[in-house]
């Protein structure tokens, strides 16, 4: 991610004439969407990176108005969603692959995809056929070379985190400042689940990474990832020691 925003705001600074930075988003968004019939066909453009951007900050202007925290109040059977059946899976797959879906490790990333998964295995419902509909989740192949049976909600994400904003029981964005201490890690504690979805935020509201909450005991949180792989993996110190950006729970 980190490349691809450097490559769009360099990209966009020097067809301006600006010295744009990262949080410039909604410029580098606004000059793409204006220019981009002529962009995706000049040669030497990273037509990828383009696209993944525009798709990626689309979301984040959508989302722009909406609480850092929300109530859907979706209703759903009390046995629908069982988080030992997420641990189940999580601990069965969380360093290999599942052969019965794609494996995205070398497309992008793989972390959606596993998060994906797991919620099914859990029990969340797929929904819709139509991959382009971002209203939809679902993954209905177990190969990469058929992405229009695998919706971007299932795959991505930006598109991920989008999905689940909508579709959650639930969301509620913690800032850096809850991985401050112990302390104030516990509001996060409480917070979180097992079998809860994580998306972790850039700085401008953009998710770049899929985690699902895989174990809860004695104050600490752990979640299990594809991208890079982890089974249990301390919520606390992946933000605080690694200097991460904020993160979004998603109650399932």
């Amino acid at each position: 991610m980190e490349e691809e925003e450097g490559y769009i705001v360099n990209l966009v600074s020097q067809r301006m004439g600006n010295n744009l930075t990262t949080s410039d988003w909604e410029i580098c968004l606004n000059y793409l969407r204006e220019n981009y019939d002529s962009l995706v066909e000049e040669v030497g453009i990273d037509v990828d990176k383009v696209k993944s951007y525009v798709s990626a900050y689309t979301f984040v202007e959508m989302e722009k108005e909406e609480p850092d925290e929300k109530t859907n109040y979706i209703a759903e059977a009390r046995a629908a969603y069982s988080p030992s059946k997420v641990t189940a899976y999580t601990d069965r797959y969380w360093n290999s692959h599942n052969s019965a879906y794609p494996n995205f490790e070398n497309m992008g990333g793989d972390c959606a995809n596993f998060v994906s998964q797991a919620l099914r295995a859990g029990g969340k419902s797929m929904k819709g056929t139509d991959a382009s509909n971002f209203s939809n989740w679902f993954c209905r192949t177990n190969s990469t070379n058929q992405l229009s049976k695998v919706s971007s909600t299932w795959r991505g994400a930006d598109a991920f985190g989008h999905y689940w904003m909508a579709n959650a029981k639930k969301y509620k964005k913690f800032g850096a400042s809850y991985f401050s201490s112990a302390d104030k890690f516990k509001t996060v504690y409480n917070y979180g689940s097992v079998g809860d979805a994580i998306s972790v935020l850039n700085s401008n509201g953009r998710p770049y990474h899929t985690l699902i909450i895989s174990y809860k005991e004695d104050g600490k949180l752990k979640f299990a990832s594809h991208t890079d792989n982890h089974k249990w993996k301390s919520l606390y110190n992946y933000i605080r020691e690694g200097g991460k950006d904020p993160v979004r729970i998603y109650k399932m």
